[in-house]
Parts: structure tokens; sequence; C-alpha cells
């Protein structure tokens, strides 16, 4: 087991490093199959709870969340994808769900856009910023 994690990190950190670096279209791809990771991941969890999320109304959200971010490289876009995935959700858990687990599949699915859509999103505007020096300030 600390094999497999050494080798791990000795093959992830590098990359890691090279993708941030690099950025742009390598940069974007990694953290999409990152949030895609992460979602499952999520459902996996919350499937042992017997309940899982959403995989229309939910995960494709948060995937288009990180897409949008690369593509237009601007935050309101994501907030956008965002309000109408916590509302799709919502309809969603009234419309088509009715067992005893629907709260809680409604809970983990706006979890999962908020926690890990945002997040990876983001994570791709923060590595797009471009610094630029204040004028006033000299």
């Amino acid at each position: 087991m600390l094999f497999k994690r050494l080798l791990t990190a000795m093959v992830g950190v590098p990359l890691v490093i090279y993708a941030i670096n690099t950025g742009g279209m390598f940069f974007s791809a990694i953290v999409i199959f990152l949030t895609i990771a992460a979602l499952f991941e999520l459902d996996n969890m919350a499937g042992k709870n017997g309940a899982g999320i959403y995989r229309f109304s939910a995960m494709l959200p948060a995937v288009l969340m990180s897409i949008a971010a690369f593509l237009y490289n601007d935050a309101t876009i994501s907030f956008y994808i965002f309000t109408l995935a916590v509302l799709l959700i919502l309809l969603e858990g009234i419309f088509r769900h009715h067992d005893e687990k629907w709260l809680n599949k409604n809970l983990y699915s706006i979890l999962a856009v908020c926690y890990i859509g945002v997040f990876f999103s983001f994570f791709i505007l923060l590595r797009n910023i471009a610094i630029q020096p204040d004028i006033n300030t000299y």
C-alpha cells in the first residue's frame, strides 16, 4: 500500500507541477479529469448511505463549470451554471424521485455542484489570472 502511494506521488507531483507551470488546455484537461473523478468518488461515498447524486442535474453542470471557466475565463458564467444546476436539482427531486432518500439525494447533489464544481472551476480561473500592476500605485 505504501509503495503504491509513493509511486503515485513520484509520478503525480511532477505532472501537477508541470501542468501548473504550463497552464492552458493541458492544465484545464487535468482539472476537468479530476472534477469527474471527484464527482464519481462523492457518488460512491453517498451511495454507501443509500443515496447517490443526480447524474444529469448535478454531475453535468459541475463539469460544465470547469469547461466554461477554461473557455470564457469568467466566473459569471460559472455562477449562472451553478444557479441553474441548483434549480434543476430541486426540480428533479420534486418531480422525478419519490423515495425516502430524495432529500439526501438533493443535498448530496447540491454539495457536488457547490463543493466540487465551484472549487475546480475556480482552480482554473485562479491559474488564469493575469497579474497586472496598478498604475496608480507608482
